[in-house]
């Protein structure tokens, strides 16, 4: 029986246009009830963080080896920082990102615990969402809107990785 062989993308140069999302995870315990509300009380034991939604598909099509850009807007918070330093370890052009002040880098957080017993069953408790899916301002979608056709030209596909939080106003559609 032979392994499977993932076709490789070596020299194809891929443009995602999306959302990037920093995911981030917690585990911990849950060993009672908080006696504040009626909501369990998570003991941290561990944190990891990872590129979700856009970001995700950037680094999946690195590992298969495509020269890959991100065009997409991010926050200038630390989550922002924190993706581009992701995206960057990966070999991720992310030189035409924007970033705009006036709206958080999306963060999708969740929350796992082992519950009743330690190590019983974990399961996620809660998901917590920082997002503006509000429209891109005029100026940023200009930008956006720039970047994206500087970037058509030099790119062997488009994939576009759209999670309706704002970046593809109607403008960037049709483009």
């Amino acid at each position: 029986m032979s392994a499977l062989q993932l076709p490789t993308f070596d020299g194809v140069k891929i443009l995602v246009v999306g959302e990037p999302v920093l995911d981030k995870y917690v585990w911990g315990t849950v060993e009672r009830i908080s006696p504040e509300a009626a909501v369990p009380v998570l003991r941290i034991r561990e944190r990891e963080a990872r590129p979700g939604n856009a970001a995700f598909v950037c680094a999946s099509l690195r590992t298969l080896g495509a020269s890959v850009s991100l065009m997409s807007v991010i926050g200038t918070d630390d989550e922002g920082l924190m993706l581009r330093q992701m995206l960057g370890r990966r070999d991720v052009c992310i030189d035409d990102v924007v970033e705009d002040a006036s709206r958080p880098t999306i963060v999708k957080q969740r929350l796992f615990g082992s519950v009743q017993a330690a190590m019983r069953g974990t399961q996620q408790l809660l998901r917590l969402d920082e997002e503006d899916p509000r429209p891109l301002d005029p100026e940023v979608e200009e930008l956006v809107l720039h970047s994206i056709l500087g970037q058509i030209r030099k790119a062997d596909g488009i994939l576009v990785s759209d999670i309706n939080k704002g970046l593809l106003t109607q403008r960037l559609r049709v483009c």
